[in-house]
């Protein structure tokens, strides 16, 4: 069917639109959010594994202390603290896994712009050939009154007379049944020029959508094409884990980041070590009571040990991580369930679509084929001319049903790539 529908469309339409440009899709501000976002999150990992502050004391006595080797008048001193073997690695891990769920929900969000990108401009094409069709078809209908007076006008007879005593097909029917034939039509005047009100309000609001996603002035003028084509589809998947989906690979990552979180609540309960320096600075005492006394400065290597006595708050974060990991598997679990409701949604709609337009060009056919053989009977009998009309009407309005089936069509198309991340990666 997908080729028949191909090669049908393609004496329709003779140029391609473009689903979207990625220049302008990097214009909207969600997008420039999350970009942000991501570049902020690569900034995490150099906050969280950078050394505890350098503790550096001095004291001075106001008089000195009297030592066996001098009197010490000040007091340096300088400690650092060193986190347990392997911390470190476990805090890069977190921080690597929560850079990668930024990164994906700037991909998500990029995706979610361009397939509302895409969907916004099919939706301005529909109503733009909706808007000319139905202009058109209210032509139509005008030609059909205008031909109707001028029938019933003519001849200078009443409407209902008849030409002589035979009736035939084109012979006007009884006065009331002309004037209400009329009257419906200029009924169905009324509402199609509603109609097409309505379709110019809608094609207004649809425009200012367009231009915010792309943030624009929203009364920016929009070039829509005179045809459209169908977009290719994606290749259908059998794979039920859409492994390249971004919320996949968010959680995936968020599960990462829980694990790390669990290792590095472990190493953080275990404790610090402290590497220091103490320098004493010294002075010869005066007189004889410590004759061995040099006065010399004094330097004093030191080691600390940071003990986690209080280890709850350990406990309960890994914990916290260990229920965070079995609550991401299921929220996983039903990322994946709707992920595949949703593709198997849109191929739905896209089969739908590709049979209702197989059917309108059908129709169409078969349609343009009566409206030959009424015009041709037209000219053997000058007669029933408001039939081609009407016939011509119905020609439209199965024109719009082909269209509103293409833009169906290319809809489910972008969200099946939506869906299946098909997009640039970058």
């Amino acid at each position: 069917m997908k080729t028949i529908l191909t090669i049908l469309f393609i004496a329709i339409s003779t140029t391609a639109w473009s689903q979207y440009d990625s220049l302008s899709i990097h214009n909207n501000p969600g997008i420039q959010s999350k970009s942000i976002a991501y570049e902020s999150s690569k900034e995490k990992k150099i906050q969280e594994t950078t050394l505890p502050n350098l503790e550096l004391s001095a004291g001075v006595f106001i008089k000195p202390m009297v030592l066996p080797m001098g009197n010490q008048v000040a007091q340096f001193t300088a400690m650092q603290m060193f986190p347990w073997f392997g911390t470190y690695e476990s805090v890069r891990a977190e921080a690597k896994a929560m850079e990668t769920v930024a990164h994906e929900q700037y991909i998500a969000t990029r995706n979610n712009i361009i397939v509302q990108h895409n969907i916004s401009k099919l939706n301005l094409y529909n109503l733009k050939k909706k808007k000319e069709l139905m202009e058109e078809q209210l032509s139509l209908l005008l030609a059909i009154e205008e031909y109707l007076v001028a029938r019933y006008s003519s001849t200078g007879k009443s409407p209902g007379s008849a030409s002589g005593n035979s009736m035939s097909m084109s012979t006007p029917s009884p006065a009331g049944t002309e004037m209400s034939q009329l009257l419906r039509l200029r009924m169905e005047t009324k509402s199609l020029q509603n109609q097409i009100l309505v379709v110019e309000d809608e094609f207004q609001l649809e425009k200012i959508r367009f231009n915010l996603l792309l943030n624009r002035n929203r009364n920016e003028p929009t070039e829509i094409p005179d045809t459209l084509m169908l977009y290719p589809s994606p290749t259908p998947t059998t794979d039920s884990n859409f492994e390249n989906s971004p919320m996949v690979k968010m959680v995936e990552a968020e599960k990462e980041a829980a694990k790390a979180t669990e290792q590095m609540a472990v190493k953080m309960g275990a404790p610090m070590i402290g590497a220091g320096i103490n320098y004493m600075v010294m002075q010869k005492p005066i007189g004889g009571d410590f004759p061995m006394a040099d006065g010399n400065d004094m330097i004093m290597p030191m080691v600390s040990l940071s003990l986690p006595i209080y280890r709850k708050k350990y406990t309960a974060l890994k914990k916290e991580a260990q229920l965070n990991q079995s609550s991401l598997d299921k929220q996983l679990e039903q990322t994946k369930n709707d992920l595949m409701l949703e593709y198997e949604a849109a191929l739905q709609m896209k089969k739908i679509a590709e049979r209702n337009l197989l059917l309108a060009l059908e129709q169409i056919t078969l349609a343009e084929n009566t409206v030959a053989l009424l015009l041709s009977a037209y000219s053997a009998n000058q007669t029933g001319y408001d039939e081609v009309l009407r016939m011509k009407s119905q020609v439209l309005m199965l024109r719009m049903d082909a269209i509103e089936a293409l833009v169906e069509h290319n809809t489910a198309v972008s969200n099946l790539e939506y869906i299946l991340n098909t997009y640039e990666t970058n």
